[in-house]
């Protein structure tokens, strides 16, 4: 079975009659056919101005400097998602690019001596962030496989009854030039010599009793993708002892309504179960337990898949208040 899109061509050796099921499968109809989808849209002019090419100076490395030519040795291989400042002109070509948008999150210019968590750290563009800005300890947590994703029950079922499916696809996609669980954060840490912990933990589980409590928490780009996001802010609440910032794309049209809305979007949107509006968002914040909840900042975004609008929501814990 062959798959190209967005540059990137995935080859994975199947049987026909395998094949054959894998395009009528589920993990098919929800995970790569909606994928297809929106990256056939690649190159369509965005709303907003689209960014120069991510990791575009990682392209022209200076490999007369031994430093730089290891970096680039180390980095090469990897599938990266984030881009990353690694030192000596090294950055990581990833898909996507926050450091234009730090300025937007309103992070704390000096975090010395506090405890931080990143929900979602991927590749640790914003663990590693909150560790430059002085951080005194950063917990940065991911899912470590594709079955702790928040997948329809038929795609999940359909992965756990076929294993050697899955070592199939995944091992297809890691050939592809995509990554494995947390290898871009094992390299990035490395070479930047790092003390961000890593910890494999689902947002489900994130609790007091697993990671402790922090004085900044932050979530990005992760909601949206989450079947019960409720459930997930008022996890951030009880790990969570004064800010909480949360970066997540939001509905424009849903914005109209002027109420509290979120739209069940399910698969029609690669990866995605909901749409939200700022309302939305906010009011989930303050039944967690926030207050006050403000927002920071909205803002266009644009990258190689498209374009979409991005709000920055910053909750307090109320002084005294006992976290559940």
């Amino acid at each position: 079975m062959e798959l190209k899109f967005a540059g990137i061509h995935i080859s994975v050796a199947l049987e026909p009659a395998t094949a054959a099921r894998l395009y009528g499968s589920p993990v098919f109809r929800y995970l790569v056919r909606p994928g297809l989808g929106v990256l056939s849209k690649i190159g369509k002019k965005p709303t907003a101005p689209a960014p120069p090419p991510a990791g575009a100076a990682a392209a022209v490395p200076d490999f007369q400097d031994e430093e730089a030519a290891a970096i680039w040795e180390k980095i090469a291989h990897v599938g990266w998602y984030h881009t990353i400042e690694l030192g000596h002109g090294i950055v990581t070509p990833g898909f996507i690019d926050n450091r234009p948008t730090v300025t937007h999150f309103g992070l704390p210019a000096d975090l010395t001596g506090k405890r931080c968590l990143d929900i979602g750290t991927y590749d640790g563009f914003w663990a590693f962030e909150m560790e430059r800005r002085g951080a005194a300890e950063v917990i940065a947590i991911d899912v470590d496989s594709r079955l702790d994703h928040d997948l329809p029950r038929p795609a999940r079922q359909l992965l756990l009854d076929d294993p050697e499916l899955l070592k199939k696809i995944e091992g297809g996609i890691a050939e592809g030039g995509l990554q494995l669980p947390g290898e871009g954060f094992r390299c990035a840490k490395e070479i930047l010599g790092s003390k961000v912990i890593r910890k494999p933990l689902s947002v489900y589980d994130l609790s007091p009793e697993e990671v402790g409590t922090f004085d900044v928490v932050l979530i990005s780009q992760l909601l949206l993708r989450l079947r019960d996001p409720q459930t997930v802010i008022e996890n951030m609440f009880s790990v969570c002892r004064d800010i909480a910032i949360i970066a997540e794309p939001y509905d424009p049209g849903l914005e109209m309504l002027n109420r509290p809305v979120s739209e069940f979007v399910g698969t029609e949107r690669v990866g995605a179960w909901w749409g939200h509006s700022i309302k939305s968002m906010r009011k989930m914040m303050e039944v967690a337990g926030f207050d006050p909840v403000e927002e920071v900042d909205r803002y266009p975004v644009a990258n190689r898949v498209g374009s979409f609008h991005k709000v920055i929501l910053r909750g307090r814990v109320p002084s005294g208040a006992a976290t559940i």
